[in-house]
């Protein structure tokens, strides 16, 4: 049986040689994956060779290629490729490789691919974070893995300003995004603790401290929430706590209080030469990123009214993203109001075209896949036809978006460490 494509890559494997590569396919053509993809689909990724493997080959390598640090206990358990010191009791219960340290308790649960120190009792649950213990709740009669379940993370780390400030996941100061499938209604509670341990700040002293409850409920890329001091003793300033989904798109996403508020003070490139957006970009690289720059082939710009772009024809707009996972796919989409022309969509890394033009057109939602290529890929739309009217933009993962960050916000000059339990409650419908 092939092996299908993961939620939000556009390429697979498609072979094994003789020395362990692992070569991939998007369907069409042999594909050399990078190590994102790689390691997503459950192999190693050798960065010497810049190749994909499936085991390191040997010429004794006769014995039995399962992990031998692994207790399973059940029938139709997987344990895939790098999955080391696991114990899982129950039924059809999958570790999706490249982990460590886990335990599942159930049946039908899952631990995605490279979560490590994480737990799942019951059935139907889904591990996402290293450190997370979930509680599967049956996924609506066996509907999907983490269609309704409860979980815990911890999340630390220090602040020395009042500069809002991403906790790490499970104490790695390489992980502050929170996985999260956008089309989950999350409902979450954070309990947070900060304890100042120095700072020149004048006022209050060491131990000085606060404890915070967050709770608020997020679908797609919105959050409503509240932060409350439980708490608190000394001077502890204006110490706050809250959830962020990260929005890739920025002023003009659907969660923008007013859509492309920004634009009309925009930079503007007027009177640019063929190949228009190549110049374009070439005129104002390096971007700053979640920034809008405009750019036209004559003296003429499109502004901002009521919320909506009117973006006529050899004009366009662009901005560099932030937060991209590299070799991840993402929608882009682009909804058009009252009247739709035709846009030309571009992807670039730095002043590279990475790929396009892609024509985008029609009234209401229309949506585009491309691959990241690296974590700050800029998008470019450039109207090829008529005017076009437009009232979002708007970019997140073909699996639904909604990753989040917790953020904490501390004083100038205190240094606080802070420790965070979240509590998520989490439905598909």
């Amino acid at each position: 049986m092939a092996t299908p494509y993961l939620n939000g890559y556009s390429v697979k494997p498609a072979s094994v040689d003789g020395l362990g590569i692992v070569t991939f396919t998007d369907g069409t053509n042999a594909v050399t994956p990078n190590q994102k993809q790689c390691e997503a689909y459950g192999y190693t990724y050798d960065r010497a060779s810049g190749t994909c493997k499936a085991f390191t080959y040997s010429t004794s390598l006769g014995k039995s290629l399962n992990n031998q640090s692994n207790y399973v206990r059940g029938a139709n358990n997987t344990t895939e490729t790098g999955t080391n010191n696991t114990h899982i009791m129950g039924e059809s219960n999958t570790v999706k490789g490249l982990s460590r340290n886990n335990i599942i308790v159930g049946s039908n649960n899952e631990i995605a691919n490279g979560v490590n120190n994480a737990a799942v009792f019951g059935n139907y649950g889904l591990a996402q974070r290293s450190g997370e213990v979930v509680i599967g709740g049956g996924g609506f009669s066996g509907a999907g893995k983490g269609y309704a379940q409860s979980s815990y993370i911890t999340l630390t780390g220090t602040t020395t300003d009042d500069t809002p400030t991403s906790l790490f996941v499970n104490g790695d100061s390489a992980a502050t995004i929170i996985a999260r499938n956008g089309n989950v209604f999350t409902s979450l509670v954070a309990n947070t603790v900060g304890v100042r341990t120095g700072g020149s700040n004048v006022l209050g002293a060491v131990n000085d401290r606060i404890f915070l409850k967050t709770t608020g409920i997020a679908y797609a890329d919105l959050v409503n929430q509240s932060s409350t001091t439980i708490a608190s003793f000394g001077t502890v300033g204006n110490l706050d706590a809250n959830i962020e989904v990260i929005q890739y798109v920025t002023d003009g996403s659907p969660a923008s209080p007013t859509n492309f508020a920004t634009v009309n003070a925009s930079n503007s490139q007027l009177n640019v030469a063929a190949p228009l957006v190549q110049n374009a970009i070439n005129a104002v690289s390096p971007m700053t990123a979640n920034t809008w720059y405009r750019f036209s082939s004559d003296s003429g710009y499109f502004t901002e009214s009521g919320g909506v772009i009117a973006i006529g024809i050899s004009q366009g707009i662009m901005q560099t993203l932030s937060n991209l996972s590299p070799g991840v796919s993402y929608n882009l989409t682009v909804n058009f109001v009252t009247i739709s022309g035709t846009l030309n969509f571009y992807q670039y890394a730095g002043t590279t075209l990475v790929s396009g033009p892609t024509t985008i057109t029609g009234l209401g939602a229309q949506t585009i896949s491309f691959t990241a290529n690296t974590s700050s890929d800029t998008i470019v739309l450039e109207a090829a036809s008529s005017l076009n009217f437009v009232e979002s933009i708007s970019v997140a993962t073909t699996a639904g978006g909604g990753e989040m960050l917790f953020k904490v916000t501390g004083d100038i000059d205190m240094d606080i460490s802070w420790s965070c339990t979240l509590n998520l409650y989490e439905v598909i419908i």
